[in-house]
């Protein structure tokens, strides 16, 4: 006992040791800001695969298809990733506040999705001809973002690029990332071990978490399906036991009642072994005070008839007892107290009965249960 407690307590020991020293970490280390802009989406508003001839695509009076040029759409999406608010103090007043596409032409800009009300409607892109968008600088809470999408001219030839502008107080540079392209080229292991200390820290506890969990479910699956066939020959034992005639007598029938319940609850190999029990008592007796000594942590060791009692027991008043007795234990047939055994006189001839009455039906003798 103190050998398990002590291990118990060693395991939360260490435990709460690694909380404490993450905590502690993440206190001195203090929130960290961190901004990014990710060219989450890119397509082509026209996409010619094959040159056709005669053929013009005009765009503001120019003939884009002549001059090789492409119309390309592209959402960046702006994310506060880090884990503090940016505040509208945190930008640096001197710098403009948005991004310059590298290659091309800004021909519009708009704010497109949001997961925050307030970015949407007071980000404000404004294009600066030819090749940058200014936003406002407002306050961007911790995990919130804002799409902007952005039509761009530029030559086939060459593919646009994104560039930040900007300063943000506690961040050296906004980060660029292309999800678009990155997320087919990013392998399995750095798509899962893909964040931060603490999102990796969170995933794990959220796995493990969902792992017991899957794993209970799967048990208890498991018991149900296994748990069927014997449900089964338990209703049709029950259903058997229906047809056999009741006694007259309220306490016989009682009796007889305890009986019945060995068999429907173990089947007809049970009542034989209740059978073969009682007829030595003083054997039983013996065995009933050795399993005793046994569960209550003296010395002694269940002897052989009794030894398969173990798997599957009640304890009635603090014996530790077969399971093809236990109805007639917990009907008081059968009492052992201050080492005294008493079995009820009727008990026995009504087990006869009920062997012979469920022979004559023809039951199917099962593989003995464990008791």
């Amino acid at each position: 006992m103190f050998r398990r407690f002590l291990k118990y307590f060693v395991s939360a020991s260490f435990l709460g040791l690694v909380l404490g020293g993450l905590g502690i970490y993440y206190t001195v280390r203090g929130s960290r800001t961190h901004l990014s802009m990710d060219v989450a989406a890119e397509s082509n508003v026209l996409d010619v695969r094959h040159p056709i001839p005669d053929l013009a695509i005009l765009f503001q009076g120019r003939d884009i298809e002549e001059e090789k040029s492409n119309l390309r759409v592209i959402t960046i999406r702006i994310t506060n990733d880090g884990e503090a608010n940016i505040h509208e103090n945190d930008f640096d007043s001197r710098t403009p506040f948005g991004l310059r596409i590298d290659g091309g032409r800004i021909v519009r800009a708009q704010v497109t999705g949001s997961n925050s009300s307030y970015l949407a409607e007071n980000l404000h892109p404004q294009l600066q001809p030819p090749d940058r968008i200014v936003f406002d600088k407002i306050i961007f809470d911790r995990a919130r973002f804002v799409a902007v999408e952005a039509v761009i001219l530029h030559s086939k030839s060459s593919t646009p690029h994104i560039t930040p502008l900007g300063k943000i107080a506690g961040l050296d540079a906004i980060a660029v990332t292309n999800s678009f392209q990155e997320h087919d080229q990013q392998s399995f292991w750095s798509q899962a071990f893909n964040g931060a200390p603490a999102i990796q820290i969170t995933r794990g506890f959220a796995y493990a978490l969902l792992s017991l969990i899957s794993i209970i479910a799967i048990g208890f699956l498991i018991a149900g399906i296994a748990s069927i066939p014997g449900a089964w020959k338990k209703r049709t034992r029950r259903h058997l036991a229906g047809r056999f005639p009741s006694l007259g007598d309220p306490e016989q029938e009682k009796k007889r009642k305890a009986i019945e319940a060995i068999f429907v609850e173990h089947g007809p190999a049970a009542l034989k072994r209740a059978k073969r029990l009682l007829s030595n008592e003083e054997k039983l007796k013996e065995a009933l005070r050795t399993t005793k000594r046994f569960y209550g942590g003296g010395l002694g060791y269940p002897p052989a008839e009794v030894r398969q009692a173990m798997m599957i027991h009640s304890e009635i008043n603090g014996v530790a007892v077969p399971g093809s007795l236990e109805p007639l234990f917990a009907a008081k047939l059968i009492t052992y107290k201050d080492d005294q055994l008493t079995v009820d006189p009727d008990v026995k001839p009504l087990l006869d009965t009920y062997i012979e009455q469920t022979t004559e039906s023809d039951v199917e003798l099962e593989v003995d249960p464990p008791e």
